[in-house]
């Protein structure tokens, strides 16, 4: 398994990152990273991604390349949802655009996709069985896929559902609030990962042990809140109140504290490694309890 650290991507001169190791992964897997793109864990001894044989997926490994476990183990990963696939009426047009995206992928990976969808659709009004037309066998087997395959990994780490109440252990992965008022609630080991909650008010809210990394919390209150122990690597909290909350071990690398308000916060083993710090400047690596 791949070590879990960040990771810089360069093409064509452009640098775009950083990323965790598993994110780089997933790319190489979906193919939108190739082997000569160049990685970087400090964006200055950059290596051909070919050259890093332990980011590649481990159907990828095996020699040769068995093809109907690579089209499965794409299916596992691609979360990617979009609007337009739902609307039955446009599905052909859709299907054209997505060739264009996408190139040479399969038919069968489109298939899954509008499946998936209407799946996730049908899981929220709680309905027991999803409506397929019988005389279809390849559908009836691509939803089975679907159930195997992306359903009960869910069942198993916690369902995505954004609108669930706050709670200990909630799962709000990429869900979007704006200006949500949770004052004092306990989100104990929440996962809120690429989570929106600007304008939130989260004063005194219990994060401990969360996981927000790559969150966007701008402007919001997270006064006295406990954020013990909470992944903040990427995350954005500019101008936000962190005033007197604990981040004992937290790790905000490469988070952005511009404008944020950090008076009487407890930052004892905090991490902030290329962290923008509130004034603006970018702590060293190896930053320690306060931006060096």
């Amino acid at each position: 398994m791949a070590e879990r650290r960040l990771w810089f991507v360069k093409r064509n001169g452009e640098i775009k990152g950083p990323f965790l190791s598993a994110q780089i992964t997933r790319n190489i897997l979906l193919g939108r990273l190739r082997y000569d793109d160049e990685i970087s864990p400090d964006e200055h001894n950059w290596q051909k991604i070919d050259k890093h044989r332990e980011l590649y997926p481990d159907v990828l490994q095996e020699t040769p390349v068995d093809e109907e476990k690579l089209e499965i183990a794409k299916m596992q990963v691609d979360e990617r949802v979009s609007e337009k696939r739902r609307q039955k009426n446009k599905m052909a047009q859709e299907r054209r655009k997505t060739r264009e995206r996408r190139g040479t992928e399969s038919e069968i990976m489109l298939v899954h996709r509008e499946n998936r969808n209407s799946l996730k659709e049908l899981d929220k009004k709680h309905l027991k069985r999803p409506k397929l037309p019988v005389t279809s066998i390849a559908l009836l087997i691509i939803v089975m896929m679907v159930f195997g395959f992306v359903l009960k990994p869910q069942e198993e780490n916690g369902l995505i559902d954004c609108s669930l109440p706050a709670g200990k252990g909630v799962n709000w992965h990429h869900c979007h609030f704006i200006n949500l008022n949770i004052e004092n609630q306990n989100l104990e080991s929440a996962i809120l990962t690429e989570a929106t909650l600007n304008g939130a008010n989260l004063m005194g809210v219990n994060l401990s042990g969360a996981d927000m990394a790559y969150a966007v919390i701008k402007s919001s209150d997270l006064s006295y809140a406990n954020l013990e122990r909470v992944r903040l690597i990427g995350a954005n909290l500019t101008q936000t109140d962190i005033r007197y909350a604990n981040l004992k071990n937290a790790d905000l690398s490469y988070a952005d504290l511009t404008g944020a308000q950090l008076a009487g916060a407890d930052l004892s083993n905090a991490q902030f490694n290329n962290t923008i710090w509130t004034d603006g400047r970018q702590c060293k690596k190896g930053s320690v309890g306060s931006c060096r």
